[in-house]
């Protein structure tokens, strides 16, 4: 009881509650102004044990001096008549009573503006960050597998935060150990930070280096080095993550926090089969013995771990993909159903463990496009998976496609894609189809500035001048563009097997307007083989309508036993059954009424041209819809002139189609009665940007 009267006397409690009441205000003001400040949110941290450091201090100051009208003094050295402690309790009265006022006074305004909710949202900067390749600095070469899910995981980690964008794997694997300029590089790709790093694995033991570079200065802003047994692995990937998080100033919310922390397995064997897998089915297109092989090592991963969600996810994937490929090539229906099956049972696994993770919301999505075909229930969980996940590239890509089969949003469709291919720019799959997409849609603007783009990271690409000129003569319709286009093609010595259009149709273009019909058909012959090759033996549409079109302006010319030869080739390999290497699936009946005309057989080409449009305006996939519509509408320019403007108006005019006005006039060899068409006539005189061009080469 004396020591509370004496710790009342000295005014210890009171000093004590003022204290604490003052320094609650301190962090709600920091909590306000630290963020808006950028200041780095480990800083609230520090300030909250430097003030908790602090009161003990304080309680222990404040029992040992008093404070006098001359200052602080020993509260021993001063005779208890002497001791103003009952002025100073007055004044600390006042000073808990302004405290009090003031935390009031917050709680009152924060409970108007909401101000502790607002700091408690993420950040809404966005961080793009390119993780690059991690090194193999293990002895056995052989550990790549596990250096490339390292990589895989750390990058995935990190997408999962919203104020974060992660430049796709399947870009930056180009980089593997660059040692370039990162500022360079960081302009390249796009991305404000890049993360380096480097693996060696050895036996139980795994050191992990990493380095997060500020590309707009080329400085080091975070790099940590660790060295772990094998089986805190995942604890150093949580860590790396979060330090990246905290670096940049990422206000995790608590799911964000929870993902970040979470080890996907605790059995390090079901990992390493897992990764194994991973690596298989990562490589550009994975044959039906490579995905079978993966399959065999995650039914090993899930059976050593049962609640292993991400290793069932990838055998939701995987099995589906069996699936497709056995679907496809037909004959083969009960191991097709078995396929179906598991991706069920490993679906119900997925989702028992993780109903509402983005992986598994992405493979169910694939499930019900691919094996139910269900595309509403497939473009919401599409949808959900980037919502979860915003830099989830596959899922814009395939949810870009599906509004693409709707037929009803383009613009959708293409703004998709757009957010794709800024996650991984690269001339695949993602800048691929948004060329297709600008095309389609006739934005031949947006094309040549997404094909600047795509030279830009690809500087060695010949093709990309070339096409850049096409689009812009398409633009502009001048006879001056016409011809700058025309000599940068004459100077490209660009060969590009994948790209059929790139220079075998744009050399076709000029050779036609130039009356150079043999010395094109010469370089012509054997140009499709290596991309047939490609395509386990089938040819692509693009390319059998570019042959049947090559076939066609010979037998103008009067090469007709080689333009037969042709025909045959291209009437097989539309119509030979697709098998387990196929790559592209079209309706080839498509074609049939253009190579039934060309053949002689007229009677038949007229009876089947009606149902193939039928069909072909149904089709609004990207890009075979739109193929599929060019190649009819030129089928009824040879077989029904006279309704032709009719054909043009139903595929081209109130359909997506590559046959866009500006490409007919552009290649008016290719629709030789709709060129002379009175209606198309006017159509080109009203527009006026083809008018000389097309008088200049006496066409109109």
């Amino acid at each position: 009881m004396s020591l509370l009267k004496e710790l009342q006397r000295r005014n210890v409690v009171k000093a004590g509650i003022s204290y604490v009441l003052i320094s609650w205000a301190i962090l709600q003001v920091a909590a306000i102004l630290f963020p808006a400040f950028n200041i780095r949110t480990e800083a609230m941290q520090y300030l909250f044990y430097a003030l908790l450091i602090g009161l003990p201090l304080w309680l222990v100051f404040a029992y040992l001096y008093e404070w006098t009208p001359e200052g602080f003094r020993k509260t021993a050295d001063i005779a208890e008549e002497d001791s103003l402690y009952k002025s100073t309790g007055k004044r600390l009265n006042l000073w808990i009573i302004g405290g009090l006022l003031l935390v009031i006074s917050l709680l009152v305004v924060d409970r108007i503006f909401n101000i502790s909710s607002e700091i408690m949202k993420p950040s809404t900067e966005l961080n793009t960050i390119a993780v690059l390749p991690f090194s193999n600095e293990s002895s056995n070469v052989e550990n790549e597998f596990f250096v490339s899910g390292i990589h895989s995981d750390i990058s995935i980690k990190l997408s999962g935060i919203q104020n974060f964008r992660i430049i796709s794997k399947s870009f930056t694997m180009e980089f593997r150990d660059f040692k370039g300029d990162l500022k360079e590089l960081g302009q390249r790709l796009k991305a404000r930070y890049i993360l380096e790093g480097s693996v060696r694995r050895e036996k139980e033991q795994v050191r992990i280096i990493a380095q997060l570079v500020d590309a707009e200065n080329n400085l080091v802003v975070w790099s940590d080095q660790y060295d772990e047994e094998l089986k805190d692995v995942f604890a150093v990937q949580s860590r790396i993550a979060n330090n990246i998080a905290t670096e940049l100033n990422a206000n995790l919310s608590k799911g964000e926090s929870e993902d970040l922390t979470a080890a996907p397995t605790a059995v390090l064997s079901a990992y390493d089969d897992f990764l194994k897998a991973k690596f298989i089915l990562d490589q550009p297109r994975p044959v039906f013995d490579d995905i079978i092989k993966a399959i065999g090592f995650l039914e090993s991963a899930v059976a050593a771990d049962p609640r292993f969600s991400r290793a069932w996810t990838l055998l939701i994937q995987a099995n589906s993909e069996i699936y497709t490929v056995l679907n496809r090539a037909g004959g083969r229906e009960e191991e097709r159903d078995a396929a179906r099956v598991k991706a069920e049972e490993a679906l119900a696994q997925a989702k028992e463990i993780s109903p509402e993770g983005w992986e598994v919301l992405q493979e169910e999505a694939i499930y019900q496009l691919n094996i139910k075909e269900d595309y509403i229930e497939a473009l919401r969980l599409f949808e959900k998976a980037i919502e979860r996940n915003p830099s989830d590239v596959y899922s814009l890509y395939q949810t870009s496609k599906l509004y693409s089969y709707f037929g009803s949003n383009m613009s959708k469709m293409i703004s998709l894609l757009e957010r794709a291919f800024e996650l991984s720019p690269i001339n695949g799959p993602y800048g691929f189809f948004l060329s297709f997409a600008y095309e389609m849609a006739g934005d031949y603007r947006s094309l040549i500035a997404h094909l600047n783009r795509l030279r830009e990271l690809n500087p060695a690409d010949n093709t990309f001048p070339v096409e850049i000129a096409y689009f812009q003569f398409l633009v502009d319709g001048k006879l001056s563009s016409f011809q700058t286009f025309e000599k940068i093609l004459a100077e490209s010595e660009a060969e590009h097997p994948w790209d059929e259009r790139a220079l075998k149709n744009r050399e076709m273009v000029v050779a036609m307007f130039k009356e150079e019909f043999d010395n094109y058909n010469e370089k012509w012959n054997g140009k499709f083989q290596q991309h047939q090759q490609d395509h386990g033996g089938h040819i692509c549409p693009m390319v059998a309508n570019d042959y049947t079109n090559h076939a066609r302006i010979m037998l103008d010319h009067g090469h007709d036993e080689e333009a037969h030869e042709i025909i045959a080739d291209i009437k097989q390999l539309v119509t030979m059954p697709v098998n387990l290497n196929s790559v592209c699936q079209f309706n080839s009946e498509t074609y049939i009424p253009k190579l039934d005309w060309m053949s002689g057989d007229t009677i038949a080409a007229r009876n089947k041209l009606e149902k193939v449009v039928v069909e072909a305006l149904k089709n609004e996939s990207v890009p075979i819809g739109a193929v599929e519509k060019t190649v009819v509408l030129e089928a009824a320019d040879l077989i029904a002139p006279k309704r032709i403007y009719h054909y043009y108006e139903l595929l081209s005019k109130e359909a997506y189609s590559y046959a866009s006005f500006e490409m007919i006039c552009a290649n008016p060899w290719t629709f030789p009665n709709l060129i002379q068409d009175p209606q198309f006539i006017e159509d080109i005189r009203r527009d006026g940007r083809f008018v000389e061009f097309l008088q200049h080469f006496e066409i109109l």
